[in-house]
């Protein structure tokens, strides 16, 4: 009879980590699975390993190939399998116990193609938050689709995933030679999917190697990486250029942001072969894509996508490397001739190569806010808390102006605002270029104000400085245990 699940395992001279890959495969709380372990021609002891699993578990199998590289290593695990389910591990990394149970009851729950769910990068500081993930599982999206959550365009890894088999075989996939063989895999198939399973649950912690061989994505200056890379976002976005053009250039934006940018922030720290190499890949993909898509880009990205479009090598190497030396003092400017707008102050600015919309800031002057303290006073509920406009320079108590208001069903509140000056917060701030000292206020609600019946009630918070706008909720506390014990009104 054959298994629930099957389990793809390729290695490749990676000895160190596969015994603790494989005992984490081996502890599921899903029992019902085969695990089908390919030897892609390791000239370590990583065979040895595998045959011990093999001989002491009986779902354990173990094929043996020449090297033919991670891709081709997982198709050959595929001809192997039987599972009506279908999940690919990288032997360096661990699967925490729960995380084939999750995602495959969710599919024999909702009948969709594809469960994914959360990783966590793993290394000697214990379990981080992986920033390619963060955004797209932040909530369970159960039978969605690409189209409904177009952030799953940037699910790209195969191994946080299970596949229903069936539909895996109905569309022939196949994982392509080279390195970043995964894009050209899961895009497709979230595009191709009925529906996808989207898990916040944690499913996938994927190992950061400190010591050893260095993974992939750690090689991103090698001869070789950059093209690979290239040549899976440039498929993809073909891929969706003829199946899906609804879904292109939001794909093509990410790709920008997720993958070519990477390259981009090392350019710095490569040769002049390299530089020329990657000039030549990067604006052909550039070619290929709307050139509105960097329009809504940070300004430093901007500026650096500029450069790389203008070929200008040395200039791009400059901003990369300014970007790099001091964040925390990137200060922003007004300049004479347009006083009601404002600009990074960034390399070449005012050089006629680099036009000046590339250093408007925009976006990039955010409200923060914060609560630092919650209590009841004579009855009434007194908020203390912070907000200021990011990268503002606002150093006297008249530079800003801050509204607070209460809103909730059918109704706002204007509330007294009493200023504070808080010097600790520009010191936690890290800009060192822009002063908020006067971003203190507390403010007192009265509950008999708020009227009768049940409701959610929230604080919205307005900062005015030096012509910037910014309003929003105010966020939740900077301190753990600030909030007040409930109080019946």
């Amino acid at each position: 009879m054959s298994p629930l699940l099957s389990v793809v395992v390729p290695f490749y001279n990676v000895a160190g980590y596969l015994g603790d890959c494989l005992e984490s495969v081996a502890r599921q709380t899903l029992h019902d699975l085969e695990v089908v372990m390919v030897d892609d021609g390791s000239a370590d002891d990583g065979a040895e390993i595998a045959e011990a699993f093999a001989a002491r578990d009986t779902r354990f199998r173990l094929v043996r190939q020449e090297n033919r590289g991670l891709g081709l290593a997982r198709n050959t695990g595929v001809l192997h399998s039987t599972g009506r389910y279908l999940a690919f591990v990288d032997s360096d990394d661990v699967v925490p116990r729960y995380a084939f149970d999750l995602m495959v009851s969710s599919l024999e729950e909702t009948g969709s193609d594809i469960a994914c769910g959360g990783v966590r990068r793993m290394g000697v500081a214990g379990l981080q938050r992986s920033p390619m993930h963060e955004e797209t599982f932040r909530v369970d999206r159960r039978r969605t689709h690409v189209r409904e959550f177009p952030e799953l365009l940037r699910d790209r890894t195969a191994w946080n995933k299970v596949f229903r088999r069936s539909f895996w075989d109905a569309h022939g996939f196949r994982f392509p030679a080279g390195l970043y063989e995964d894009i050209p895999v899961t895009v497709p198939a979230h595009v191709l999917a009925e529906k996808v399973d989207v898990l916040r649950d944690v499913v996938y912690h994927w190992r950061v190697r400190e010591t050893g061989p260095r993974s992939i994505t750690q090689r991103r200056t090698e001869p070789g990486n950059l093209a690979d890379r290239m040549r899976s976002v440039r498929t993809v976005s073909d891929f969706l250029a003829r199946n899906a053009p609804d879904l292109k250039d939001a794909y093509d934006k990410f790709a920008l942001v997720d993958d070519i940018r990477l390259y981009v922030n090392v350019i710095d720290r490569c040769d002049d072969a390299y530089r020329r190499a990657f000039l030549t890949l990067v604006n052909d993909f550039l070619d290929r894509v709307s050139p509105d898509l960097c329009a809504d880009l940070p300004a430093l990205d901007r500026l650096k996508f500029h450069a790389v479009r203008e070929r200008l090598t040395g200039e791009l190497v400059e901003i990369v490397s300014f970007a790099k030396s001091s964040p925390e003092r990137h200060s922003a400017v007004r300049r004479p001739d347009r006083p009601d707008r404002w600009y990074g102050d960034y390399p070449y600015l005012g050089d006629p190569r680099f036009p000046d919309h590339l250093y408007e800031l925009g976006g990039e002057l955010k409200l923060t806010t914060g609560v630092d303290e919650v209590g009841w006073r004579r009855g009434r509920l007194r908020v203390a808390g912070h907000a200021y406009i990011a990268r503002l320079d606002a150093p006297e108590r008249d530079d800003t102006e801050i509204k607070v208001q209460v809103r909730g069903p059918g109704k706002v509140l204007d509330c007294a605002v009493k200023r504070v000056r808080r010097p600790d917060v520009t010191a936690a701030s890290g800009q060192a270029t822009a002063c908020h000292d006067w971003s203190g206020f507390t403010v007192e609600i009265d509950p008999a104000e708020l009227g009768a019946g049940e409701g959610v009630w929230q604080i919205h918070v307005t900062v005015i400085a030096k012509g910037v706008r910014r309003r929003g909720r105010l966020n939740m506390p900077s301190r753990p245990g600030t909030w007040p014990p409930a109080r019946e009104i």
